[in-house]
């Protein structure tokens, strides 16, 4: 799922992010994306971490709170962890004509 796709969504969803580092990427893309809190608040400006031991979930509605209050729904919520959202599937690009080196 892209983000584009995330926040098109009818139903409720939220992205889980295990790490502040993934939470300020998470807010910063959105932002990038022109997105801002439900408030109005830019998500650059705030990324509303806290780490609930088991981290922070963000919505398609524009809110956050904790995992465990989301996967307590999971009728209303669907969850979806930050590494399978594909704007941050980087990965390593190789060409075509790389060679491995042998490790000898």
């Amino acid at each position: 799922m892209t983000l584009e796709e995330f926040f098109r969504k009818e139903d409720a969803y939220v992205i889980h992010c295990h790490t502040e580092e993934e939470a300020i990427k998470l807010c910063n893309k959105f932002d990038e994306m022109g997105k801002h809190w439900a408030g109005g608040q830019s998500y650059r400006d705030i990324t509303y971490w806290n780490d609930h031991d088991g981290g922070e979930c963000y919505s398609n509605r524009r809110t956050h709170a904790s995992y465990y209050f989301y996967r307590s729904d999971p009728v209303r919520w669907r969850v979806v962890e930050f590494n399978d959202i594909d704007d941050f599937k980087g990965g390593l690009f190789f060409p075509s004509n790389f060679q491995k080196r042998n490790s000898n």
